[in-house]
């Protein structure tokens, strides 16, 4: 199996906020779903974990708040893809932020989503990215 990586992200609302993420064209794994909380599947590598205020509470997890405490960034297959998925974002209820970034080897947009959670969404040039090998 490889590393997965499942960013929980405390939400005011879980039936809202997956209604969101599905929006955007993710999947709910029904596995880990309930009323406390949702597996959104964005990959086979990447799942988020939209966790109810009560259920985030019960572990320690901070609810949102007017300022992140961190901001996450996806990559897309190229810059259509990137402004695909973020009129998806906006479309479901997300706030653009910031200005696109375009660097001619990488594009990027960012929104923040209905609680306030910092996405960007970027293409890279893959032959603009050195190899790096841990």
């Amino acid at each position: 199996m490889s590393t997965m990586i499942l960013p929980n992200l405390p939400v005011s609302d879980v039936n809202r906020a997956t209604a969101f993420y599905t929006a955007l064209g993710f999947v709910v794994n029904p596995q880990f779903t309930n009323e406390q909380a949702a597996a959104i599947v964005v990959s086979d590598d990447i799942v988020l974990m939209l966790l109810s205020p009560d259920f985030a509470a019960e572990h320690s997890v901070a609810l949102p708040s007017n300022t992140p405490n961190v901001s996450l960034a996806l990559t897309e297959s190229g810059r259509d893809a990137v402004d695909a998925r973020i009129d998806k974002a906006l479309a479901a209820g997300a706030t653009l932020r910031g200005e696109t970034t375009d660097l001619g080897f990488m594009y990027s947009r960012g929104i923040s989503d209905p609680d306030g959670h910092f996405w960007d969404f970027l293409w890279m040039d893959p032959g603009a990215v050195e190899a790096y090998e841990a």
